[in-house]
Formats: structure tokens, sequence, C-alpha cells
């Protein structure tokens, strides 16, 4: 993988912190923040979408965001993929609303569940399945 090309080999989003300065970090960390608010996240889901801790999600907020790890930027990379997915798939405020619902296609849990139980692979099982989607 090339440091800048935003994919590892798996075809998972990757961004190493190198690639990125400070602003771009900023707003990374800003977009992530809100799009799980948006999508009506608690407290400890967030710190477990993220692989954080609530100290480190406070200082987010408080910025500005100087470094991140690259496991934890990559998280956020797949989580914008996901929304990405959405915004083109999904019509209105569902888009907020999808990942709560359960799916078929998830064996009725909802993405969020997924996400959840699964970590990582799980974030990555419910971007693959939004970008086949996008494709079919």
């Amino acid at each position: 993988m090339s440091e800048n090309s935003g994919t590892d080999d798996d075809g998972g989003a990757e961004f190493t912190g190198s690639s990125l300065t400070t602003e771009q970090l900023g707003a990374t960390v800003r977009a992530v923040l809100m799009l799980l608010s948006l999508w009506k996240l608690s407290g400890p889901e967030k710190d477990n979408l993220l692989g954080a801790f609530p100290e480190m999600l406070a200082a987010w907020e408080k910025g500005p965001v100087r470094e991140l790890q690259p496991e934890t930027l990559s998280w956020m990379a797949n989580l914008l993929a996901i929304h990405h997915a959405l915004r083109n798939l999904v019509i209105g405020t569902e888009i907020f609303l999808w990942v709560q619902k359960p799916n078929s296609a998830f064996d009725g849990q909802s993405a969020l569940d997924v996400m959840l139980e699964d970590g990582m692979a799980g974030v990555v099982r419910v971007r693959r399945y939004l970008e086949a989607e996008l494709h079919a």
C-alpha cells in the first residue's frame, strides 16, 4: 500500500498519521465525532467503535488533535467510508437511522450491532456490504 493511497491490502480504509496534517487530523476527528452523534450513539458505543477511552474523546472534542494511532485512523476512515456509501444509497434523514435498524444482510442484526460486536472486522463487513450495494 502506498502511504497516501487510503486503502490497505485487504481493501480496508487506512491512513497513516504521517500522511495527514494537524488540520486534516482535526477535520477527520470532527467529522467522525459528528457522524457518531448523528447516529445517536451513546458514549460507550462511541468509545467501542473508535477503540478509544472516554478521556480521549473528551480531548478530541476540545482539540487540536496533533496525532492519532494508525489503528484509530483506520477505524475512522472505515466509518467515514460507511457514511459516504450511505449518502449514495439512502435518502434524507434515514441515512442516520440506517445503522440502528435490523437488516437481513446481517441476519436481522443492525449494522451497529455488527460493528459493536465484531470490532474492526464488523466495521469492515458493513463497509464492504454497502460498497457492494453501491456497485450492484
